[in-house]
């Protein structure tokens, strides 16, 4: 049971004044619904979209505004969206709504110190809005507000450079910068948002601000930076990924193989994997990768079963299932003799009821081919 946590007078108008306004969306809400409590499956039948547009009009409504204080309010948006499949998007929904509000609210302060605070809070309030778009996937956006909060605590840092608040701030900032054009493929920019975040880190440590917690955000900015290096050539045309040091394609090809699959670009995951298998001088590790990707990519098509497969799907399935068993066997071949991890890895179900599955489990790991002898 969904219990509301109003005074009755509150609770009881409150939840008339919701139900009346969610009815028209949904036909399984029922009428004359009077108490206040409701059974959650009545709630979850609710949409995420169906949801905001309760909440929208709720909040769009004077009296219910009045009525209810902003804490208050908030309470009713969380019991409104408690149950929601995507609650946390829901969540960032209304602190867009009501960080923008509190910008839009606040009139300009003549008072010097009083107008410093006031800044500050409109620098978080930026912040904020920059997260909440971030989590509701609007990256755009997102880095629109991030850039507003940059450029105003490039001011304050100029002002008070000895403020780590501040500089933190900053450095965050220009880190969700990062994240948000690493989101949309702006890899050159993630990088460049990442380094100047790194900078910031740097400049704290010269200067003795909160050098341990410095210290560790920094590997955090450095990592990240490299991190969308390697996205930037492992998802790039795929002549110029072929091009890269021989050294270097086995994990530019993995990182783009998993890439891909979680983008449900399969065709492309499982050229990744095929590829990451024939590379010369590989190590067992690296074609049981292979494998893995291969088998989640014909998962991926044994998922759509429900919706009816097409026969090139189902076509395309057995070639990735053959794929990823000849990429077991190559992986024993060479070394791979964890067969537990084989057994109980998730990456694999859809092998696990197969007899050639089976027989790979239960022949005797052979011993492993020489270095000279490997493909």
């Amino acid at each position: 049971m969904v219990v509301v946590g109003f005074s009755d007078a509150q609770g009881r108008s409150g939840f008339v004044k919701l139900w009346n306004v969610a009815r028209p969306f949904h036909p399984l809400l029922p009428e004359g619904q009077f108490g206040r409590t409701l059974e959650e499956g009545q709630l979850r039948d609710l949409t995420n979209e169906e949801r905001v547009a309760v909440w929208e009009s709720l909040n769009a409504d004077d009296d219910w505004r009045k009525q209810y204080d902003e804490h208050q309010q908030q309470r009713w948006h969380s019991f409104l969206l408690r149950s929601a499949a995507s609650a946390e998007q829901a969540q960032a929904w209304y602190a867009v709504d009501f960080y923008l509000r509190k910008l839009m609210d606040d009139a300009p302060i003549s008072d010097d110190s009083a107008a410093d605070v006031q800044q500050r809070e409109h620098l978080g309030l930026l912040k904020r809005l920059g997260n909440a778009n971030q989590r509701m996937g609007n990256h755009r956006e997102a880095l629109a507000f991030h850039q507003q909060s940059i450029d105003g605590m490039l001011q304050s840092a100029d002002t008070e450079p000895s403020d780590a608040e501040t500089r933190r701030d900053l450095m965050l900032s220009y880190y969700r910068s990062g994240q948000a054009h690493q989101a949309q493929d702006e890899h050159d920019a993630a990088i460049e948002s990442f380094q100047a975040a790194a900078d910031v880190l740097r400049q704290m440590i010269a200067e003795e601000l909160n050098v341990d917690e410095a210290r560790q955000q920094l590997a955090a900015a450095e990592k990240a930076a490299s991190a969308a290096e390697i996205a930037r050539i492992a998802l790039d045309d795929w002549d110029a990924l072929m091009s890269q040091p021989a050294d270097e394609l086995p994990g530019l090809l993995e990182f783009r193989g998993i890439e891909m699959l979680r983008r449900s670009r399969f065709s492309e995951a499982a050229r990744a994997a095929t590829t990451l298998r024939e590379l010369e001088h590989v190590d067992a590790e690296t074609i049981y990768t292979a494998a893995r990707l291969l088998s989640l990519c014909a998962a991926a098509l044994d998922g759509r079963a429900e919706g009816g497969q097409s026969p090139s799907e189902s076509e395309q399935r057995e070639v990735w299932i053959d794929e990823a068993l000849k990429s077991l066997s190559q992986a024993i071949a060479i070394g791979w003799q964890d067969y537990e991890h084989m057994r109980t890895n998730p990456d694999l179900q859809i092998l696990r009821d197969l007899p050639a599955f089976e027989r790979l489990l239960s022949d005797p790991p052979p011993p492993p081919l020489p270095a000279s002898s490997r493909p």
